[in-house]
């Protein structure tokens, strides 16, 4: 394959999952007849979607060394601030500018967060790259919490979310990038 395996086995569980929602939305609802043997209860369809989660999970943490060495041209500038942070306590001489010029106040402290990490984790391109999985475990936190409170969520419902977030496809990219992209579905 020229695509690492990892990005493979992304849009494969992306397929599955697409599957696996559209399977569960079409099983018929009713509960009443004792004759319907295709009817799920609520806790077997949360621990299928609990279930689709952890697989989730696993399948992004165990890819985040098989990704691309470098997904675009500016990673490895974008890490050096925070190996630069890691090994000399400076965040980095160069300007962090947004499109319109002006000081970014995202992208410095994304990777100061980063060089924290990569002191006590070491600056290897795995640890790197697992600062992008735990904005993304923060973002699904945010978000479990956030159903809850604010909309009445059912928790088979706050799970489905879940699972449609994991599955979306720039998310899953951006957890494995160095760029700070990830931290725009935190901080956006």
């Amino acid at each position: 394959f020229i695509t690492p395996f990892s990005v493979w086995a992304m849009i494969a569980h992306v397929v599955a999952l697409a599957f696996l929602l559209v399977w569960i939305a079409t099983q018929p609802s009713v509960q009443n007849e004792p004759n319907q043997s295709t009817s799920y209860s609520p806790s077997v369809l949360i621990g299928a979607y609990s279930l689709a989660i952890v697989v989730l999970i696993g399948l992004h943490i165990a890819s985040v060394g098989e990704f691309m060495i470098v997904d675009t041209p500016d990673e490895p500038w974008l890490a050096s601030m925070a190996t630069n942070y890691a090994e000399h306590n400076d965040l980095s001489p160069s300007f962090i500018g947004s499109s319109y010029g002006t000081p970014d106040p995202i992208l410095p402290r994304y990777y100061l967060l980063m060089g924290v990490w990569l002191k006590v984790a070491g600056s290897s391109l795995i640890a790197m790259r697992a600062i992008p999985l735990l904005v993304l475990m923060a973002v699904l936190i945010i978000l479990f919490w956030a159903l809850r409170k604010y909309f009445d969520f059912s928790l088979l419902q706050r799970l489905g979310a879940v699972i449609v977030l994991l599955s979306f496809m720039p998310l899953v990219r951006m957890s494995h990038n160095l760029r700070a992209d990830v931290g725009l579905a935190l901080y956006g």
